[in-house]
C-alpha cells in the first residue's frame, strides 16, 4: 500500500498504511520493535518523494492519528506488566555477559585500572552479545539445518527454510544486490531489521520473535526461483526434463518436511508437544469428586493453562482464587493452585505422597515409582506415555 501511494496512487493507500502500522503494534511484542524501524527505513529510502511539501499535511495528521491510536499501548508498555516482560526476557536478564566482565577484569594485573574498565564493561559485553544474537539469525545452521533451539518451535533435522532455498536465496540476493533500486533496498532493510527484536533477548536465534524474516526471505527466494525457471526456459535441449527434475526436488523437500513434522516431531520432542493433557483432564473431571486435591506435576512447563482451557474454567472464578508464586530472577510468576488443583515440582515421592493425602497425584513415568498405586496411565496420540495417575 505504501509503495502504491508514493508512486502517485490515491491517498487512501496512505491512510490504510497508517492504520495498518498502528494496528500491527498491538500484535506480538516483536512487531513493536520491527514495525517502527521499518517505517523509518521506508521514509529514508523514499524521502525524496514523501517529504515533498504536498504530503506534509497528510503525514502530520497521520502522525497525530498514530499517537492517538497508540496511547493505550504506550500506557501498557510502560506499566508494571510491560516492564516485567521486558526485564524477564530482555538481553540484560542474562547474567552471562556480566560474569564475563568480572572474569576478564580479573585476568588483568590491576583490575581496578582504567584499561580493564574501558575494555571490559556492560556496554562492550552486552553490545557483543546483541551482535552475536543478531548475526545468529543468518547462520546456515539456523536457516537450513536445525532451526530454533526451542523444541516447540522446530521440526527435527529441519531449518527455517527448505534445503533447495540455499540456491534460490543465494541467487535472489545476488540479483537484488546488482539491481539495488529502491524496492531492493526495502527488502534488504526489512531483512536486516526483522531479527532485532529477537536479538534484544537472551534466547537467540528465536524463530518466533524473528518471524518477520519470513517476508523478505520469501521474496528473495521467489526472485531466485524465477531466475532458475527463466534460465531453464531459455534452454532448447532438456528444458522439460530440467523443469520436472527441479519441481521434483521442491516436491520431495516439502514431503520430507511434512513427514518429519507429522511422524517424528511428536516422538522426538514429546515434552514440547504437550500431548495427553486433554485425555488427562477428561479423566480427572470424571473422578475429582472422590478426592480432596488434584496434584499435577509441572514437568511440562505450566500445565494449569491447558487445564483451564480444556475444563472451560470461568475466567472470573479463576482470577478470584488463583495463587501466584513470587517472581523469579527473570521477573516471572506462575500459578501453583486454583480451586482443588495443585501444580508442583516433584521432589522425593515419599514427600509428595505424605504431603498430599486423599488426593489424585499425577506425575510423569519417571516421577512416579512403579510400586505406587497407579490407577491410570495417560498416553498421547504419539503413543508416548505422558502421565501416571496415583490414587493416594
Amino acid at each position: 500500500m505504501f509503495l502504491k501511494y508514493i508512486n502517485g496512487c490515491k491517498q487512501k493507500y496512505l491512510y490504510l498504511s497508517i492504520l495498518a502500522f498502528a494496528l500491527s503494534l498491538y500484535a506480538y511484542h516483536a512487531a513493536r520493535v520491527v514495525v517502527p524501524l521499518l517505517g523509518v527505513g521506508l521514509i529514508v529510502i523514499y524521502r525524496q518523494i514523501i517529504l515533498q511539501k504536498r504530503f506534509i499535511k497528510t503525514l502530520v495528521l497521520g502522525s497525530l492519528f498514530i499517537v492517538l491510536m497508540l496511547t493505550p499501548l504506550i500506557k501498557d508498555l510502560f506499566g508494571p506488566a510491560g516492564i516485567s516482560r521486558a526485564a524477564g526476557v530482555g538481553l540484560f536478564a542474562d547474567p552471562g555477559p556480566l560474569n564475563r566482565i568480572n572474569e576478564q577484569r580479573g585476568e588483568h594485573a590491576d583490575f581496578t585500572s582504567i584499561v580493564p574498565r574501558i575494555l571490559h564493561n556492560k556496554a562492550v559485553n552486552y553490545g557483543l552479545a546483541f551482535l552475536n544474537n543478531w548475526i545468529s539469525h543468518y547462520h546456515g545452521e539456523f536457516l537450513f539445518l536445525s532451526g530454533d533451539s526451542i523444541q516447540r518451535d522446530k521440526v527435527p533435522e529441519t531449518g527455517e527454510l527448505y534445503l533447495f532455498e540455499i540456491i534460490t536465496v543465494s541467487l535472489g540476493i545476488v540479483f537484488l544486490l546488482k539491481r539495488f533500486d529502491k524496492p531492493s533496498k526495502v527488502i534488504f532493510s526489512w531483512l536486516l531489521i526483522a531479527p532485532l527484536a529477537s536479538a534484544l533477548t537472551f534466547q537467540s536465534p528465536h524463530a518466533l520473535r524473528a518471524h518477520n524474516m519470513v517476508i523478505p526471505i520469501t521474496i528473495i527466494s521467489a526472485v531466485g526461483l524465477t531466475i532458475i525457471f527463466n534460465w531453464i526456459g531459455s534452454l532448447r535441449k532438456y528444458r522439460n526434463v530440467l523443469y520436472v527434475l527441479f519441481s521434483l526436488v521442491i516436491f520431495l523437500t516439502f514431503i520430507r518436511y511434512l513427514h518429519m513434522y507429522w511422524v517424528h516431531m511428536a516422538k522426538e520432542y514429546p515434552y514440547s508437544s504437550q500431548y495427553g493433557v486433554k485425555e488427562l483432564v477428561d479423566y480427572v473431571r470424571e473422578n475429582e469428586g472422590n478426592y480432596k486435591n488434584v496434584v499435577v506435576t509441572d514437568r511440562y512447563d505450566q500445565p494449569y493453562i491447558l487445564f483451564l482451557f480444556y475444563m472451560k474454567y470461568q475466567p472470573a472464578k479463576f482470577q478470584a482464587d488463583q495463587i501466584l508464586t513470587p517472581k523469579d530472577n527473570f521477573g516471572f510468576s506462575t500459578v501453583r493452585a486454583f480451586d482443588k488443583y495443585r501444580f508442583i515440582s516433584f521432589g522425593k515421592w515419599e514427600d509428595v505422597r505424605s504431603n498430599y493425602t486423599n488426593s489424585l497425584i499425577i506425575g510423569t513415568p519417571t516421577e512416579i515409582p512403579k510400586e505406587a498405586n497407579i490407577i491410570k496411565r495417560i498416553y498421547g496420540t504419539n503413543s508416548y506415555e505422558y502421565f501416571d495417575i496415583v490414587a493416594n
